[in-house]
């Protein structure tokens, strides 16, 4: 969940039950559009779609948080890589720890 004051990414771990059930809820909305999009469009499509909407969205905070038009912060960019990469890890992590896919 975002600090707003910050701009930093709260660690589920550090997050209130009310504050990491908010924040799952929300993830849980987006894995609901993707799952409904499976009807519709490959696995792959859609992980590529979300990967380019959340870049795209990140993008928006970073320079609505003051960055300058032009500019590319690479400190920004270096903490949402990393985020992300510790994000998939744990998945895969967890999904492949699982002997049953039982889907998003």
């Amino acid at each position: 969940m975002a600090d707003e004051t910050s701009g930093t990414e709260t660690p589920a771990s550090a997050m209130t039950p009310e504050e990491a059930r908010a924040f799952f809820d929300i993830a849980d909305k987006f894995l609901g559009i993707a799952n409904a999009l499976t009807a519709d469009a490959p696995v792959s499509e859609i992980s590529a779609a979300m990967m380019f909407a959340t870049s795209r969205f990140n993008a928006f905070w970073a320079q609505s948080d003051g960055l300058e038009p032009g500019n590319i912060d690479e400190a920004a960019v270096a903490y949402f890589r990393d985020e992300y990469e510790r994000m998939l890890r744990e998945n895969l992590a967890q999904v492949l720890s699982s002997k049953q896919v039982t889907g998003l």
